[in-house]
């Protein structure tokens, strides 16, 4: 950033503290009102305008863009588009989960009623009391449809799903055979469409994002040189300011000169 030299500044505002306190105002509006003075406002409000990332045109030269706007920072490195395509394959992915969720319920539903067939109303309260088993797992029973798919969708979900399945296990509810059917259930549905929905996203993202590398490569590239175009235009805009800085302060200081002698 470019600043005023206090060695230039200091003198040029005590003359014009001396010119205000003497109460000749209309000298002072002289200083104020004189070309040179606007041009050198001028300048300087055309350094806060680049500096805030406003292209500003004058008679020489353009000033450019620089890299202190927060939207070309978003799209120099990309993250404004990554979070774009994030949400776009994630959509994607959540329309095509449609067949899997239907395979899903349809599994839930089947199961359910075989589950029904087996074990209608053999699961109660009063095993509780004669194998001392936690009460908890005697909410998941198949005497009805809902709690059949309560009872399935504990076993999706639950990392212990074998305690659900010894309690069906009981003489008096089945035997051991019941295990193939928990097996089967967790076999068919926890580890094949659980990850055929997981395969869904990951499918998705992988070529989505692997299949935008290349561009991503020549986004780069493209980033690299836009930097340094931008490092050679802040240099020539610098040189120009401090020019033209330089020719309005000896300019401004003829001018409060020429004021005090005229005194």
């Amino acid at each position: 950033m470019l600043y005023i030299n206090k060695k230039d500044f200091i003198p040029t505002l005590r003359s014009v503290r001396s010119h205000y306190s003497d109460g000749k105002l209309e000298k002072l509006w002289q200083i104020v009102g004189h070309e040179d003075t606007r041009v050198y406002m001028t300048t300087y409000l055309k350094q806060i305008t680049v500096a805030m990332g406003v292209r500003v045109r004058t008679k020489k030269k353009e000033f450019p863009r620089t890299l202190l706007d927060p939207a070309s920072w978003a799209r120099k490195d990309g993250s404004t588009s990554q979070v774009v395509d994030f949400w776009k394959v994630s959509w994607a992915c959540l329309r095509g989960l449609g067949g899997p969720v239907i395979m899903i319920f349809t599994a839930f539903h089947v199961f359910s009623y075989a589950g029904m067939f087996a074990w209608f109303g053999k699961v109660t309260s009063d095993i509780e009391s004669e194998f001392g088993t936690e009460h908890l797992y005697y909410l998941n029973s198949f005497n009805s449809y809902l709690e059949g798919m309560v009872t399935l969708f504990n076993l999706l979900v639950v990392n212990d799903w074998h305690k659900i399945a010894e309690l069906y296990v009981n003489p008096l509810v089945g035997s051991k055979a019941c295990y193939v059917y928990f097996v089967v259930f967790q076999l068919f549905v926890s580890d094949l469409l659980v990850k055929i929905i997981i395969g869904f996203f990951v499918t998705g993202f992988l070529n989505e994002f692997g299949g935008s590398r290349k561009a991503s490569s020549k986004r780069d590239s493209f980033n690299e040189s836009f930097n340094e175009n931008a490092v050679v235009e802040a240099a020539e805009v610098e040189n120009l300011l401090i020019t033209e800085r330089t020719v309005g302060w000896e300019r401004t200081r003829k001018i409060i000169g020429g004021a005090s002698e005229e005194e």
